[in-house]
């Protein structure tokens, strides 16, 4: 074995752990965001692949049905997306029959946002199931832990993107 352990040495080997430690990575407020927001995918992707949908399309749609009608400047501020991703995303939509674009009545440089019967009606089936989802985390981590989660990431959210560092 001795002789083994020495030629594995002179041939520039080296030992290696089987596991790596992670105990710094996981203390570390970033990675732990990055690695629940890729649960997060994960668990909507199970319930809502069957539609075709990606959170940011729920996002607008839910937001078009609660707010209709809705100028879709308007749309793009709450969501905090550039007007060609917003385009791309109604394009999108509509090619699908969800939403309806149309010219504002008042200004015919702006688009209205309605949802059709059936982005209404799929808008609905979805936020039913979405409830669910929610319902399941809540089972999970705790109503209580759950709100303070949503608390935690909304004051996230809310602080400055340039941290002052001294």
């Amino acid at each position: 074995m001795k002789k083994k352990a020495e030629r594995n040495e002179s041939m520039g080997q080296i030992a290696s752990r089987s596991e790596p430690d992670m105990s710094l990575l996981e203390s570390l407020v970033g990675y732990n965001l990055r690695r629940a927001a890729a649960k997060q995918r994960e668990r909507f992707r199970s319930v809502f692949d069957r539609y075709d949908i990606r959170p940011v399309q729920l996002a607008v749609l839910v937001l078009i049905r609660d707010g209709m009608p809705l100028r879709q400047a308007a749309l793009g501020r709450a969501l905090e997306m550039k007007r060609g991703n917003v385009v791309t995303l109604l394009d999108e939509l509509e090619a699908r029959g969800l939403v309806l674009r149309q010219r504002a009545e008042d200004d015919r440089r702006s688009h209205v946002l309605t949802l059709t019967p059936t982005g209404t009606e799929l808008t609905n089936k979805l936020m039913d199931l979405h409830a669910k989802l929610e319902a399941d985390l809540a089972r999970s981590l705790g109503q209580q832990e759950l709100e303070r989660l949503v608390e935690l990431l909304r004051a996230f959210r809310a602080m400055e993107s340039e941290p002052r560092l001294r």
